[in-house]
């Protein structure tokens, strides 16, 4: 997930990406506000397609993991798929920060090393960025590149009251393949974390089986979730619920 050039991406849902870093500074929100509001009249084909997102590097994903697996919520699901990890952890760890998934005592290295994945609500993407706004704020180019990507594909769009989402897309998740977890692996987990927000049966489910818990069944669970921040706990309950929908192979249709 870095920073990638303007051009001709608009009204195109997926592209196999070369990666380009800019030389120079991070560029301020302000620029990137300024660079890309000409655009936001546009309307974009990315948001309505019904496999919205892109292909980065060499396609990762076969059958059901391929990009245009018609999985239930795949509509409104923008996906970014990654041929390498680095790239997609370096572009979204001011996010994870804002969303309070990593505590901030976690060294950036570890965090860039170990992220295969993520999802995030549009609510969540907004908020990162008009709070950093607010702030006046430096993103890195991999932030940046994000921006740019979600703007040019006609997920979010900037209103006079900041960044907001365009409507339709509800989600944005990405997955790369890793050394001991394979793409597939990694794309079905952030998957199942739109089924957490998307699917009331199964959040409610898994959340009464957190209550029934004892505290040291809570405590074993927080141990295995040790790299999340650990005063978020409407968090762990989601990762542990994820955990346990992927050890019973439950179904995405």
């Amino acid at each position: 997930m870095k920073k990638f050039l303007l051009s001709a991406f608009l009204a195109i849902i997926c592209v196999t990406t070369v990666y380009h870093v800019p030389s120079a500074q991070a560029l301020e929100l302000e620029e990137i506000w300024h660079k890309y509001a000409p655009l936001t009249d546009i309307s974009s084909d990315a948001a309505r397609k019904q496999t919205p997102g892109r292909i980065l590097g060499a396609p990762q994903g076969r059958d059901t993991a391929s990009f245009d697996y018609h999985w239930k919520y795949r509509w409104r699901t923008y996906e970014l798929h990654f041929a390498e990890p680095a790239l997609l952890a370096r572009s979204i760890y001011g996010l994870a920060l804002h969303a309070g998934d990593v505590s901030p005592k976690l060294p950036k290295e570890k965090v860039y090393n170990g992220v295969l994945g993520f999802h995030y609500s549009l609510n969540q993407v907004c908020a990162w960025l008009n709070d950093v706004a607010a702030k006046r704020q430096t993103l890195t180019p991999e932030e940046n590149w994000l921006v740019g990507v979600l703007l040019q594909d006609g997920v979010i769009a900037i209103h006079k009251g900041g960044f907001g989402s365009t409507g339709k897309i509800r989600h944005i998740l990405a997955a790369a393949p890793g050394k001991k977890r394979s793409f597939a692996a990694n794309l079905r987990h952030e998957r199942l974390h739109v089924f957490w927000d998307e699917n009331s049966a199964f959040r409610a489910r898994e959340m009464d089986s957190w209550k029934t818990m004892t505290e040291v069944e809570r405590a074993e669970a927080r141990n295995v979730l040790k790299n999340y921040a650990q005063n978020n706990e409407s968090q762990l309950i989601e990762e542990w619920a994820v955990k346990r929908a992927e050890a019973s192979n439950m179904q995405l249709e």
